[in-house]
């Protein structure tokens, strides 16, 4: 039998992860003064700047190879590898910033969810609930890191087992860096090389961190807004009990005084919901954007990369279809479970009622006609976080790299 499931441990795992590269805890503002402020974010800091010279770095390498003034045989298989990684660490970016700017809203939604699991998870009929929908995203969130972490850190050190090959099969070494960024000085060059790996190793660790921590939150959060859009829905079906004692068709008192207080926690739910858009909108209509791009160059490099490049990028590509799968997963159940409201309504035995009393009919009504508004978790209002969003995003990086192989080879 499972322990019952606390609150605080559904963000448990991944606070954990993020506090690895100085993320603080989601359930904590900012302080109030810049100095508390900045101790507080001390790491976060730190690890946002070499991510942040990590992206700059790439960049100037992209740009110095368009110009021709960096040499390589294959220059355009090192163009599109350099796109697909300075997208990637981009996007890791944009979501660390998203988090730092963001904070306060995010803790104010966090406490939210925190009251609502004080107030309504009180049966076992509620709890079960609880687990059926929170115990298997709390593992796919773990298994999203896990997995993430794992990817990046087999590009961070598969130089080292290439190096290692090249020695085996040639007598020498061939110094060998995880990720190509620019230095303003010989990167593999006596002691400076074992630190610029050890930097680069680093920043790989960060935007994989950043990227799958700001997933999991909102896969997470909108896991505990479905999970309470499941009992809004309950409670409204029984809102009305079916008369014992006797069998006149009249709505008992307690119905009356319990259909208040559950529209207004279905508000506190619109509320929450839009202070998730408000977080995670134009976040994820970037990361949605850049994965577009980086999966249709990925497909690119399939064509004309080695085997040891397309191992590499194919496992990459899994890792960025699995994330915005997910995404997408968690915001069309809330979708759907929102949608599951006016017919929740519908069904609350409504007839239970006298001919001459319609007072309790007609506040329902009103319940309906929102409900047939669901909500819709948006990315900056272009694109609906949803299962079909995921579909034409597919589609449209499948038309780019079409068109890309027509125009290139």
């Amino acid at each position: 039998m499972p322990l019952e499931l606390e609150f605080s441990k559904t963000f448990d795992f991944t606070i954990k992860v993020q506090k690895t590269i100085g993320i603080p805890c989601c359930f904590e503002p900012y302080p109030d003064t810049l100095r508390a402020k900045l101790k507080a974010n001390f790491g976060f800091i730190t690890s946002f700047a070499i991510l942040a010279y990590c992206v700059l770095g790439q960049l100037i390498n992209v740009v110095l190879l368009l110009i021709g003034h960096r040499k390589t045989e294959e220059a355009m298989e090192e163009i599109a590898i350099q796109i697909v990684c300075t997208g990637f660490c981009i996007t890791g970016l944009i979501k660390m910033y998203g988090l730092a700017y963001h904070r306060n809203l995010l803790t104010s939604i966090i406490d939210d969810f925190r009251v609502m699991w004080a107030e309504e998870l009180l049966s076992s009929a509620d709890r079960q609930i609880c687990d059926k929908v929170l115990r298997p995203t709390m593992a796919i969130a773990a298994f999203a890191a896990i997995g993430n972490i794992i990817m990046v850190s087999a590009f961070n050190f598969l130089p080292v087992a290439e190096m290692i090959f090249n020695h085996w099969q040639t007598g020498k070494w061939h110094r060998l860096q995880p990720y190509v960024i620019w230095f303003p000085f010989d990167g593999t060059g006596g002691w400076w090389y074992y630190l610029v790996y050890t930097f680069e190793v680093y920043g790989g660790y960060v935007v994989a961190v950043s990227n799958v921590g700001t997933n999991c939150i909102f896969c997470l959060l909108c896991a505990h807004l479905t999970m309470q859009l499941k009992l809004l829905n309950r409670s409204l079906e029984d809102v009305i009990q079916p008369e014992e004692a006797n069998k006149r068709r009249l709505v008992q008192r307690d119905a009356r005084e319990m259909l208040p207080k559950l529209i207004r926690r279905h508000q506190s739910l619109l509320s929450c919901k839009e202070t998730m858009d408000a977080v995670f909108s134009l976040t994820f209509f970037l990361n949605f954007a850049a994965s577009t791009i980086i999966m249709c160059v990925q497909g690119f490099l399939m064509l004309i990369a080695d085997f040891y490049v397309v191992t590499k990028i194919a496992l990459f590509m899994g890792c960025c279809l699995v994330e915005i799968f997910f995404l997408c997963y968690y915001g069309d159940e809330v979708l759907e479970n929102s949608t599951q409201l006016a017919q929740a309504v519908y069904n609350c035995r409504w007839y239970h009622q006298d001919a001459g009393d319609c007072k309790f009919s007609k506040n329902l009504i009103p319940i309906i006609l929102r409900a047939q508004r669901p909500m819709k978790l948006m990315a900056w209002k272009f694109w609906p976080i949803t299962i079909n969003t995921f579909g034409m995003i597919l589609n449209a990086s499948w038309s780019y790299f079409t068109l890309l192989r027509t125009v290139v080879l």
